[in-house]
């Protein structure tokens, strides 16, 4: 009997784990496609002239400006009070599994912050380039 809680324990909490993990990888995956997305963006034609001047610093730039600006949208959201109690109250009737997640709220807010550090770094390194440039 003991065997079996100890065994029902451990899936509970390697599942809980898949599912911190997975949420984690689609944020940094997102991360990843924005700036992709913007440092392509950024080499088209339209802005031939500003590349000329700028290089790929127009590039670098905007890109970690882009995952700056949705991190900072998602920065709030784990400290929320009131959202938090929202999501508790309707994730009870789902799983348990669901709702252990929302533990995790301060962690990923420090994952946030240090992603939101990083990009900040980024963006202002690129502009003391085009300054020195």
């Amino acid at each position: 009997m003991l065997c079996t809680l100890y065994n029902y324990f451990i899936s509970l909490q390697n599942v809980s784990n898949t599912l911190h993990s997975v949420f984690q990888l689609v944020w940094l995956g997102i991360n990843v496609f924005l700036f992709v997305y913007f440092y392509l963006a950024f080499l088209i034609e339209r802005y031939y002239y500003t590349r000329v001047i700028l290089g790929h610093a127009l590039s670098w730039a905007r890109a970690p400006a882009a995952c700056l600006n949705f991190n900072c949208l998602l920065i709030l959201l784990p400290v929320c009070r009131n959202l938090l109690s929202f999501l508790r109250g309707s994730i009870q009737y789902c799983s348990r599994t669901a709702a252990r997640q929302l533990d995790r709220n301060l962690t990923f807010h420090k994952l946030v912050a240090y992603m939101i550090a990083f990009h900040t770094g980024t963006v202002r390194r690129t502009h003391s380039l085009n300054l020195h440039f």
